[in-house]
């Protein structure tokens, strides 16, 4: 939605930019060796509806119901893009917040701290008790296309190549770039009109079909 760019898309293998070029590099037989993906004897590809199907009527637990135990012997990093509308930044926020592990609830007493890369601030970083969440500025559900040099710097922090732990704050964070509050705002704005434009279209509609439903017998 936000993307004003000449190579703007949205859909299946129409976006992000230069995935036929991806697709190409991660098809090569020394990139799949090096990952371990060798099992399936597949090419990659963006989406598979093989996973997809297999998934959908699948009755297994919720995986975050995995997470307390996990937690206890391993290190888990989540991660959000602050603009992500599919997997919104706030829902992971409220998972967290009511997750249960370590003896207690949430992350505690742990604030949202500033994330730098390059000396540029990329996101915020909240750690407790084995489990770190990331939320990336100006990042969407594919985190890694709009902030690719956040995401190494994510990923070799949460592989132990450095440590979360080396960042450090007075204050909380805002989940939102201080150049991004009043667009933030006038969004909000927004999606509340349309909303009520909504709700007031939908109860002409209903009271019109009523009115012809009633119109209908009385003719009859």
């Amino acid at each position: 939605l936000r993307d004003n760019g000449p190579d703007q898309a949205c859909g299946l293998f129409s976006w992000p930019p230069r995935l036929s070029e991806t697709t190409l590099y991660l098809q090569q037989s020394t990139v799949s060796d090096n990952f371990h993906a060798t099992l399936a004897n597949k090419k990659w590809t963006e989406c598979d509806h093989t996973v997809a199907s297999r998934l959908e009527f699948d009755d297994s637990l919720p995986p975050y119901l995995l997470f307390p135990s996990l937690l206890e012997r391993l290190q888990i990093t989540l991660f959000s893009g602050n603009k992500d509308l599919i997997c919104n930044w706030m829902g992971t926020q409220a998972l967290v917040d009511d997750l249960e592990w370590g003896g207690a609830k949430g992350m505690e007493t742990s604030i949202h701290v500033p994330w730098v890369v390059n000396n540029a601030q990329m996101g915020t970083v909240q750690s407790s008790k084995n489990l770190t969440f990331v939320v990336v500025f100006d990042a969407s559900h594919m985190v890694a296309v709009d902030q690719p040099n956040a995401t190494r710097d994510m990923l070799r922090r949460s592989i132990g190549l450095a440590s979360w732990s080396e960042l450090q704050s007075e204050k909380p964070q805002s989940m939102i770039p201080s150049n991004d509050q009043e667009n933030s705002n006038w969004g909000i704005d927004t999606l509340r009109k349309y909303i009520i434009v909504a709700f007031i279209f939908s109860m002409i509609a209903i009271i019109g079909f009523l009115y012809m439903k009633r119109g209908i017998r009385l003719r009859r």
